[in-house]
């Protein structure tokens, strides 16, 4: 591999990897698709309340898209969306693939330096399909 003729692309919280990977590596390029720290960061504070109220396990994959649906409607491919998220048991219902609460003492540590580990990157590209969210 030769980071050097690499992009790194990352989408939500792929792009704070992207950007702490890329600062590393010095890839050809960075991409950041819908994430900016400041956002990240204050998301934080409802993101304990937002997991507590999710289903824990759906009876189908159609069930889980329907709820996809739902929480997210501006969402193009709920479909790809959700089905990356989850993980079947073995009587057939599914489940989330990973507990994001075991990991909430991380969370702040992920975004935090964000913006500078993305500039500091040899060709960074942000891409943000919602003015709001910068």
């Amino acid at each position: 591999l030769r980071w050097s003729e690499t992009c790194i692309v990352g989408h939500s919280l792929g792009g704070a990897v992207a950007a702490a990977v890329g600062r590393q590596v010095a890839p050809m390029s960075v991409v950041m698709i819908d994430i900016s720290e400041g956002p990240a960061l204050r998301a934080l504070e409802v993101m304990p309340g937002k997991l507590r109220i999710r289903p824990s396990s759906f009876t189908s994959m159609e069930a889980a898209v329907r709820w996809y649906r739902q929480q997210c409607p501006k969402s193009r491919c709920p479909e790809e969306s959700i089905s990356g998220q989850m993980t079947g048991q073995g009587n057939g219902s599914l489940s989330w693939a990973v507990d994001l609460m075991v990991y909430q003492s991380d969370w702040t540590g992920w975004f935090i330096g964000m913006t500078d580990n993305f500039l500091r990157c040899p060709s960074p590209l942000l891409i943000m399909s919602d003015r709001e969210l910068l």
